[in-house]
């Protein structure tokens, strides 16, 4: 991975048992360490939701809580490295202001609602490891253009891509 200098720690925190974040002065969440994310890490950050604009979650995380970032409501840019295998369940539902999304290779599905009501996403990097969409999970994304679906795609919930008029 490529050295961006994204200005000093703001805020640090742990969210598992091995899993820690940093908030830089550049508004980047950085999640980082190792296995799961504990199920109540977003309340160590939600009295910042406001400062944050870009989310890493690097490699050596392996699950993410459902709906762990839904309260970022200024979030730009999401990526999120392979090893943590599945976007769950509402991950980033109704985050309008999300425009990029890039997923690791090494992720296998996309839950129920994951990406749904993200207006202003308009970029989505899906991994060829990729096996299923699930129901409404890019639902009302109507910023977005186009999409290239992996070859490895097996299943494609219903109305996963409802209401994206982009498309």
């Amino acid at each position: 991975e490529d050295y961006v200098d994204r200005g000093r720690v703001t805020a640090t925190g742990k969210c598992g048992q091995s899993a820690y974040w940093d908030l830089y002065s550049d508004g980047t969440l950085h999640i980082h360490g190792s296995g799961d994310m504990d199920t109540c890490a977003v309340r160590t950050w939600y009295t910042l939701r406001n400062e944050i604009f870009s989310l890493i979650v690097s490699d050596g995380i392996e699950n993410l809580p459902v709906a762990a970032f839904h309260e970022l409501k200024k979030l730009k840019s999401v990526d999120i490295a392979g090893s943590v295998g599945s976007i769950p369940y509402a991950s980033f539902v109704n985050m309008a202001s999300i425009e990029t999304v890039k997923l690791g290779e090494g992720i296998t599905s996309i839950g129920d609602h994951a990406f749904s009501s993200c207006a202003g996403l308009t970029e989505i990097t899906l991994p060829d490891s990729l096996t299923r969409i699930d129901n409404y999970a890019f639902s009302s994304c109507a910023a977005l253009k186009s999409l290239k679906l992996p070859e490895s795609l097996d299943s494609i919930g219903p109305d996963a891509f409802m209401n994206c008029t982009g498309l």
